[in-house]
């Protein structure tokens, strides 16, 4: 019998509670670009990740070829649980989302374990970050507005 990880059940409560909540803001439509990629990332110490938000496209997401992911069609929400994120080198992890085309809108935030060490930021241009501490994580937020093929890497290891 297989045996439901804490991560299995956060995504499967997130994906009850968010598949009701409706997109904000204007639709978007094949003329005005790719849309928007708004993505909340949650890691945990063994490199996995909970990706929840919302994506107009998800053709540039090649990183959802080896998760498990749900994808609503009609509010654009995304759901996923992926490792393919992360790579372990050495014994520091490399995390890099890298897409192939533009974004309207971009905004991910990667939530990182409060015990983790953030050694190297760095996004493509375009793109700004911030970098903010709490008490349950480690939060690194990128923005940008008509970005083309946006890339994020970071590195990171337990502190």
């Amino acid at each position: 019998m297989a045996r439901l990880t804490d991560m299995h059940l956060l995504f499967f409560l997130l994906v009850v509670v968010l598949i009701t909540t409706p997109v904000q803001g204007d639709e978007h439509t094949d003329e005005t670009g790719p849309g928007r990629l708004l993505l909340d990332v949650y890691l945990d110490e063994d490199g996995k990740a909970l990706v929840i938000g919302y994506a107009d496209n998800l053709d540039d997401l090649s990183f959802l070829e080896s998760s498990e992911y749900i994808y609503d069609e009609e509010t654009k929400a995304l759901y996923v649980l992926t490792g393919s994120l992360t790579s372990m080198i050495g014994d520091r992890w490399e995390l890099e989302l890298v897409t192939r085309s533009c974004w309207d809108e971009y905004l991910v935030v990667f939530y990182l374990p409060p015990e983790m060490v953030l050694e190297a930021v760095d996004g493509s241009e375009g793109l700004e970050y911030q970098v903010a501490e709490s008490d349950d994580a480690l939060a690194v937020d990128f923005l940008g507005y008509d970005v083309k093929r946006p890339a994020v890497t970071m590195r990171y290891w337990p502190g």
